[in-house]
Formats: C-alpha cells, sequence, structure tokens
C-alpha cells in the first residue's frame, strides 16, 4: 500500500512559491539516477528497475542549501541549474545570456555534494492528536549528524520510538520514554546511532509531538 514518508524542512522561506512559481521537485538526471530538490534539500533516489518510479524508500539527502534552484536536468554529461543570481557573471560554472536577462549554471552532479551538509527539521506528529498503538508516519534519519528528538505530550504516557535500517526486517524498538503531560523532554542521539527511518507509537490516545532537529 501507499506508505506517507515525512521528510525535514530547510529555510521557512521554501514554505511558498518563488516569484517563479513552484521549484522543480523531482526528476532523472542521469541514466538510472534520480535527484530531488525538496524544501532546500536535494536527495538522491535509486532507480532499481527501469520503467518504475525511484524507489523514495532508499531516499538519501545529498546536501542543504539556501539557494532559489527553480529547475535542474542533464545536458551533455552535466548538471544544469536554473535560478541563477541576477547579478551573476560569467565564471566558468555560470553562464549568462545579458540580451535575455538569465543565466545557468553547469557543473557535474557530484558538484552537489559541495553545496553544504543536509540539515533540518520537522516531525511526524506536532501537536497530533495520536490513536493508541497507531504508528506515526515514517521521517527520514539516514545522512544526517547532530539529532536531536524533542517529545511532548498532554498527559503522561509512554512514546516508543522505532527505526528502520535495513529495508527488510522491518520496525524495530529503539528506545522507549516516559513523556509527563506538558513537560517536553529533549533527547541527543549519539554519533554511532544509524537509522534510516523513524517513526513513533504510544500507549494511551493523547495530543503528542515528536520534533526532531539535525543541526
Amino acid at each position: 500500500g501507499t506508505r506517507l514518508m515525512r521528510l525535514p524542512k530547510g529555510d521557512a522561506a521554501f514554505d511558498k512559491p518563488f516569484a517563479t512559481g513552484w521549484p522543480r521537485g523531482s526528476r532523472e538526471v542521469e541514466s538510472e539516477r534520480h535527484l530531488a530538490n525538496l524544501h532546500g534539500t536535494f536527495y538522491e533516489i535509486p532507480l532499481l528497475t527501469n520503467g518504475s518510479p525511484p524507489a523514495f524508500q532508499l531516499m538519501r539527502p545529498v546536501a542543504s542549501h539556501a539557494k532559489q534552484i527553480v529547475d535542474f536536468c542533464s545536458w551533455n554529461g552535466l548538471l544544469v541549474m536554473s535560478g541563477v543570481r541576477a547579478d551573476a557573471t560569467n565564471d566558468g560554472h555560470v553562464m549568462v545570456d545579458q540580451e535575455r536577462h538569465a543565466g545557468l549554471w553547469f557543473g557535474a552532479v557530484d558538484d552537489l555534494w559541495k553545496l553544504g551538509k543536509p540539515v533540518g527539521r520537522g516531525g511526524p506528529w506536532l501537536d497530533t492528536e495520536v490513536q493508541v498503538g497507531v504508528p506515526s508516519d515514517a521521517y527520514l534519519m539516514t545522512g544526517y549528524d547532530q539529532r536531536k528528538l524533542m517529545l511532548k505530550a498532554d498527559r503522561d504516557v509512554q512514546i516508543v520510538a522505532e527505526i528502520d535500517f535495513d529495508h527488510q526486517t522491518g520496525w524495530h524498538s529503539y528506545k522507549t520514554f516516559s513523556v509527563a503531560a506538558g513537560e517536553a523532554i529533549s533527547y541527543k542521539f549519539p554519533d554511532n546511532f544509524s537509522a534510516h527511518w523513524i517513526r513513533f507509537t504510544t500507549n494511551a490516545a493523547c495530543t503528542a509531538t515528536a520534533w526532531l532537529e539535525y543541526e
């Protein structure tokens, strides 16, 4: 069945469309290589089978940025991106057509890794009405470091963090948190912690928040 997966958000500027409209979200850029540019982060998404949709459950963040990248594609083995600043000049990567007041950036796909390390914030619950034993949506964890979790609920509950680390053996209980009514608790994941996705369940119906910060 359809599985809803949630991703960290970047700068609030990405909450609304640019002056030119919403930017390109996702496309194949090279043979069997798929990229997505979502709310300030580029992701690499494997193409496992020709003709099938990308394997979003295997997506990994490449880099986070604060740039208004409007569109991207591949051309003659290069990655091409639009959204170049109006005052940009030709520098070997940027080509500007002064008559059309338009510019494009040309480079290698692997240049994306230089934009900045993946960061973001968000979570599967934000003052959400939660039912007993009904898990939250999956939330992306892989490829980030400096990961912190904040949990809150309107009553005393146990919240279990479950992780998927191999896409084969399902969800595994990682840690159970005792949350007191109205009191936020914080948890920092250890540096050697590894999981692709995380989700949460509770032992009582409540209004809960599960918020993650990746710095």
